[in-house]
């Protein structure tokens, strides 16, 4: 569940509920077709862009966006990820090691 702060905007770690979180880095992935696992998918970030693997596309029929946090109130890094699966866009948080 994506958690938001009481004025319903700010983003919550999913780890502490901290409302401080920073970006590290986004990919995109962009499928051929529907089911497709080949593509156009980059990491970019304030030092680099670079292409990626279609693998880590976090949806796994269509296209996906996935946003790298870190916490400044402990020590996780959270990941967005925002997918489409049937005409319907999902978004949740992923924790490493999860």
């Amino acid at each position: 569940m994506i958690q938001l702060d009481d004025d319903e905007r700010t983003l919550l770690c999913p780890n502490c509920g901290g409302n401080y979180l920073h970006q590290l880095s986004a990919e995109v992935y962009f499928v051929d077709r529907e089911d497709s696992d080949t593509g156009n998918a980059f990491e970019i970030s304030k030092s680099y862009v670079r292409s990626v693997p279609m693998i880590n596309n976090p949806s796994s029929r269509r296209d996906g966006i996935r946003i790298v946090f870190e916490c400044e109130f402990c020590d996780a890094a959270p990941s967005l990820t925002i997918v489409q699966h049937k005409g319907q866009t999902f978004a949740s948080w992923e924790l490493e090691g999860e």
